[in-house]
């Protein structure tokens, strides 16, 4: 992975390269397009660092121009669109110069370049038929077609390579394919209501509203907020989360067929993301049902026998497993334990009669979720001592 220092560098460069003069500010998301293409370079035959040097910064200045001009397309309030259109313009140039640098004018390169923006302008007719007849298989080209700059990264790469791999450059495409789509399902969920406001289709919102109409919910009597939270509440937004990863993980299937260390690195960090979100929307549902059930479910019965008793903590505890065999418990800032709390819940009830089935769950769930032979707090966590010594005990 390229380190932080380098990371420093080209944001200087860039910035005062071409940006300070532009007076145009650095995002905090552009962190992932800093160096694109060095994420792919490992993989072709490239001799010259300054060659790929060029092509980060090159991609970098397309990359924020494809992003100015998204936001003049998608966002109808925008003002001073002739300013936007101008330094999207300009920072295209400003790329357009540097890749004349490494291509000349005559290379076969260019025939790539116009067909990524062809792709590009495509995504927004394809877009519009999308909000008319919505499905998945679409909307997976949409989203492909509107990350059509980041496969200049890989169109260049192989064009300067000198072998030529048809294979490897697919097996690219298709990866960045994978990606792009898990990381628009993502951007759905985030920028659901900038979304709207546009009034541009969103997956998220059209997950939401037919998942809710199914369940008997008139969404014409439903506001925003109140759709919104019935995206965490009623499982759409870990659904949606867990078809994004279904795409990183075959994004990452092409990319370790090539074994290509700094893009999967990317890869593992959306999916280490999208599982903590996962883990943040289980921890609000399980405090809310905390709140509007489990405080209310108080024993009255004084008269019960103990053996009575413990059979409704048996039952209690059979009950409230999840599906995986975990147990989850113990809101702190590192979230809900799951690890932890299976291995205390394990430790409590292994040395009395219990279900034997309930039991080999767990036992599973924690050896699927161990790091390096060790355990943490919960499956975001990194493992630590108290909780490794648990499962061992």
């Amino acid at each position: 992975m390229i380190n932080t220092d380098e990371q420093k560098d080209a944001f200087t460069n860039i910035s005062s390269d071409t940006f300070l003069r532009l007076g145009i500010s650095l995002l905090k998301s552009d962190e992932l397009y800093l160096n694109y293409p060095q994420l792919f370079a490992e993989s072709f035959t490239i001799k010259k660092q300054e060659v790929i040097e060029k092509l980060n910064t090159a991609g970098f200045l397309y990359y924020r121009s494809v992003l100015l001009l998204d936001q003049l397309i998608d966002d109808k309030t925008t003002a001073s669109k002739s300013k936007q259109l101008f330094l999207s313009n300009k920072l295209q140039e400003e790329s357009i110069k540097l890749l004349t640098t490494v291509f000349g004018l005559d290379n076969s390169f260019w025939d790539l370049w116009s067909k990524r923006q062809e792709d590009y302008f495509k995504a927004i007719g394809l877009e519009k038929q999308l909000a008319l007849n919505p499905s998945y298989k679409k909307y997976q080209q949409v989203a492909d077609l509107k990350a059509a700059f980041g496969k200049v990264a890989i169109d260049c790469l192989y064009v300067l390579s000198n072998e030529k791999d048809h294979e490897k450059y697919n097996d690219f495409l298709q990866s960045h394919f994978h990606f792009s789509v898990g990381l628009q399902l993502i951007d759905d969920l985030q920028d659901l209501e900038e979304d709207l406001k546009n009034n541009q289709f969103n997956w998220a919102y059209h997950q939401a509203t037919t998942t809710l109409q199914k369940r008997g919910y008139k969404i014409d009597e439903l506001n925003l907020s109140e759709i919104k939270k019935l995206i965490y509440i009623k499982g759409i937004a870990t659904s949606i989360r867990k078809k994004a990863l279904k795409e990183f993980d075959k994004s990452k299937l092409f990319a370790k067929k090539q074994k290509a260390k700094n893009w999967i690195e990317i890869i593992e960090r959306q999916e280490k993301e999208t599982l903590q979100a996962i883990d943040k929307i289980n921890n609000y549902k399980q405090k809310l049902y905390a709140k509007i059930q489990l405080s209310n479910d108080l024993i009255t019965d004084v008269e019960s026998t103990i053996k009575y008793r413990l059979n409704l903590a048996k039952t209690f505890v059979i009950e409230h497993q999840n599906d995986n065999g975990s147990w989850v418990d113990y809101d702190t800032n590192a979230g809900l334990s799951n690890v932890w709390s299976t291995a205390f819940i394990l430790n409590n009830i292994s040395n009395i009669d219990f279900n034997k089935k309930v039991i080999r769950k767990a036992i599973s769930f924690l050896e699927k979720n161990k790091q390096e032979s060790l355990w943490g707090y919960n499956t975001s966590m990194i493992f630590d001592n108290d909780s490794t010594s648990f499962v061992l005990t």
